[in-house]
């Protein structure tokens, strides 16, 4: 099923700002959380390198996938090999309903994509297409509609109505009656209506279903059975719990971690039963990372080196890369309601890739009035690998402590690893006193 299907709130690591402010007996970097946070980062930053490098050699619906892990990792077109890689997705065409619906997520996420609105009610036309007897098959006439598909369908649908796009009543609606009725007594959900149910498929079942609850906004009978079938559907989950972060390095079990990512937000879930499942699941994927980056990578990483052929086969590699990624960003939103309009008052944390000089100047304004109160914040800017907010941590954090001048927002936070721990060292020696 996942070798056919292909023919990407964001991670919040242990905020420096929270540790740091928090009174010195009762701090402490030695803390399980934190180091688990630590390794994440470190992970992430490996991976990096090695998604760029397999985006050079991905198509099709593979290709937009990647595109959407990069997104989420905060990627910007001022990396040439992400603007790149956007690029040839613009051009590519698309039929198939996972092609298309990674590619409205990616539209979606990312404000600097070509002409996004266009494009998007372009792919929602074809995306619609698909659906047959209310779920969603590969492509057009494909025969009975499958789990899978229809929930890819359904997050493309949610990231083309976030664009403005307007999507009838009657899609979320004859969508969300197929897949309560494919829903087995117990709970879960197949990959085909009344089929075994799985995990992975009940993830699936349950994302599905609050995207229509959401998207429906009905106090009608058709909610009261979207809140059962949910709520019956995580029951399933808890009684399966303990597949969460037990799987192997197969697609399939990333797949399913993806899954359970998003439908855990969608429901605001931290845990499944007793279970936290992000731990759990960040532990796993910790362990099954290549040394040199990604998932499964290392064993393409030399034949892309040298690229011979000109067109390599890098297998499953993108795809599990993508969704560990994915789930170690934990940037699923809950709700989406729009094309975001910046604020003219945007702290550096939260000030998107996109932001033009304007509105940096206004967060450099504002980041200085807040003192030293804003210094925590600011020094996890450094780190960000979003080139506006370190443009703010560039200037505004001299204004403020009168050091860190060097500071170069053009290099990577790896580059400034050495200044940055600086930083850190000096805060809780000696910044922090200035809030007393």
């Amino acid at each position: 099923m996942i070798r056919a299907m292909f023919s990407a709130p964001r991670i919040e690591a242990l905020r420096i700002a929270t540790l740091l402010l928090l009174p010195p007996l009762l701090w402490s970097p030695a803390t399980a959380q934190s180091a688990l946070e630590t390794r994440i980062r470190k992970a992430l930053e490996r991976a990096r390198p090695a998604m760029l490098a397999m985006s050079k050699n991905t198509s099709g619906g593979v290709h937009a996938l990647l595109c959407l892990a990069m997104a989420h990792d905060d990627l910007t077109l001022d990396v040439p090999q992400f603007a790149a890689a956007i690029e040839r997705l613009e051009r590519t065409k698309l039929t198939n309903t996972y092609d298309l619906a990674c590619r409205l997520m990616v539209m979606a996420k990312l404000r600097e994509y070509p002409k996004r609105r266009s494009a998007g009610r372009r792919d929602l036309r074809a995306l619609l297409g698909n659906q047959n007897g209310g779920g969603f098959s590969y492509r057009s006439k494909a025969g009975t509609w499958d789990l899978s598909n229809t929930q890819y369908a359904a997050l493309g649908m949610r990231a083309a109505a976030s664009l403005g796009i307007q999507i009838a009543k009657t899609r979320w609606t004859t969508l969300a009656r197929a897949v309560i009725k494919s829903q087995v007594y117990k709970g879960g959900f197949g990959y085909r209506p009344k089929s075994g149910p799985t995990p992975s498929m009940t993830v699936a079942g349950i994302a599905i279903l609050e995207i229509c609850r959401q998207q429906i906004n009905s106090s009608g009978s058709l909610n009261t059975q979207l809140k059962k079938a949910i709520r019956d559907g995580w029951t399933f989950m808890v009684r399966h719990k303990k597949t969460i972060g037990a799987g192997g390095a197969a697609q399939r079990n990333y797949y399913f971690h993806y899954g359970l990512e998003r439908a855990a937000i969608l429901s605001d879930k931290d845990r499944v039963g007793a279970v936290d499942w992000y731990t759990i699941g960040a532990r796993m994927l910790l362990g099954q990372e290549s040394k040199d980056g990604g998932w499964g990578y290392a064993k393409i990483r030399a034949r892309i080196a040298k690229r011979a052929p000109q067109r390599i086969r890098i297998g499953q590699a993108p795809i599990t890369t993508a969704f560990a990624v994915l789930f170690l960003r934990r940037s699923f939103q809950r709700t989406l309601t729009g094309p975001i309009t910046p604020s003219r008052n945007v702290l550096a944390r939260a000030l998107p890739a996109q932001a033009n000089d304007k509105l940096i100047a206004a967060t450099i304004r504002l980041e200085i009035s807040r003192g030293y109160r804003g210094v925590p914040d600011l020094i996890l800017a450094m780190r960000s690998p979003i080139l506006a907010r370190r443009k703010v941590a560039a200037k505004a954090l001299p204004a403020i402590t009168n050091r860190f001048r060097s500071y170069s927002p053009y290099h990577t936070p790896a580059q400034s690893a050495d200044l940055i721990k600086g930083a850190e060292r000096w805060w809780l020696r000696e910044g922090r006193k200035r809030l007393d």
